[in-house]
């Protein structure tokens, strides 16, 4: 079995609020109603007893199951459900005079609205469904000449009972405004961080979208050199094959020379040869230094022309 502490501790503000609401409303109508016995000499009977007993036992047992379904909102209304019909019993069974009812009706009211709100306000009919189920079980004898006491013990309980509310609403709008400005705050730093995570996307999109540019533009320039280096490599095998073989034959043709004579004849073609030989792979060297300078030189000149436009633009913008 839980302690009365160990339920209190799960028990939400909703809950503690309609408790003391709850146990207000039923000690002052058992005080009431006993007062009210007493003043008439009304002998006591099973029926005061099980009042008396229901008035105190029932604010405690809704504690408990309210803390038994986890603070349940459908919980809370069957209990204030349940509490509009026994109060208007409680209102026939002791004939009260007409502005007393009023003002417990109107106490009651404001407690239902101070824990729930105006929704469901069709619970107040069960009032007079209380009231009726009264008439059913005992004879209704309106009271309209109640000792000056009990109008005044009913009036300082409207008082009491309507400064408990002022001061619970006013726990609860200044705990509803600190939740509130909490909830405000951690929106905005939400907010600032979605924008801080935009920019940080917008960024890596822009990024990744000049790399694409920058390998794309490097991909087709390997392809133009490499296409470049082919076509390089072709003409110049061409071009040194011719000389190559024309060496590597007179270099056969010396070995097989009859006289000094004709062997240098053979070296004297070959020195030429190895002269062609190395004009021809000057050429080829000095064709591809060109080109690269030639590169070199268009993108400095496309670099300029960048900054040129750039220039440009923002004259055309100021």
């Amino acid at each position: 079995m839980q302690s009365v502490a160990s339920i209190w501790k799960r028990i939400d503000y909703f809950g503690k609020a309609s408790f003391f609401f709850r146990l207000l409303g039923y000690l002052f109508y058992g005080l009431y109603l006993y007062l009210f016995v007493r003043e008439y000499q009304i002998p006591l009977n099973i029926g005061h007893v099980l009042i008396y007993m229901v008035g105190f036992f029932i604010p405690w047992l809704y504690l408990y199951d309210y803390a038994r379904h986890n603070n349940s909102n459908r919980t809370l209304i069957k209990h204030l459900t349940v509490d509009f019909f026994l109060m208007g019993f409680y209102v026939g069974f002791i004939h009260l005079s007409y502005i007393p009812s009023v003002l417990f009706i109107v106490c009651t009211i404001t407690s239902y609205v101070a824990s729930k709100g105006y929704k469901g306000a069709v619970r107040f009919l069960l009032f007079p469904l209380g009231y009726l189920f009264y008439l059913v079980f005992f004879d209704f004898t309106l009271n309209t000449d109640l000792p000056t006491y009990l109008d005044l013990f009913a009036i300082v309980y409207v008082f009491i009972h309507l400064n408990i509310l002022a001061f619970i609403s006013y726990r609860y709008s200044r705990n509803l405004h600190r939740t509130k400005s909490v909830v405000l705050k951690q929106q905005d730093e939400i907010l600032a961080q979605s924008d801080e995570l935009k920019a940080v996307n917008d960024s890596l999109v822009q990024s990744n979208t000049n790399l694409e540019k920058i390998v794309g533009s490097r991909t087709k320039e390997l392809e133009a050199k490499k296409a470049k280096l082919a076509e390089y490599a072709f003409i110049n095998g061409h071009q040194l094959r011719a000389p190559v073989a024309t060496m590597l034959g007179l270099i056969n043709l010396i070995a097989h020379a009859e006289n000094e004579e004709e062997r240098k004849e053979i070296t004297e073609k070959l020195k030429y040869e190895v002269d062609l030989l190395n004009l021809t792979i000057k050429d080829i060297r000095l064709r591809l230094e060109t080109d690269e300078l030639i590169h070199d030189e268009m993108e400095a000149l496309e670099e300029s022309l960048s900054r040129y436009r750039k220039n440009l633009n923002l004259d055309d913008t100021l």
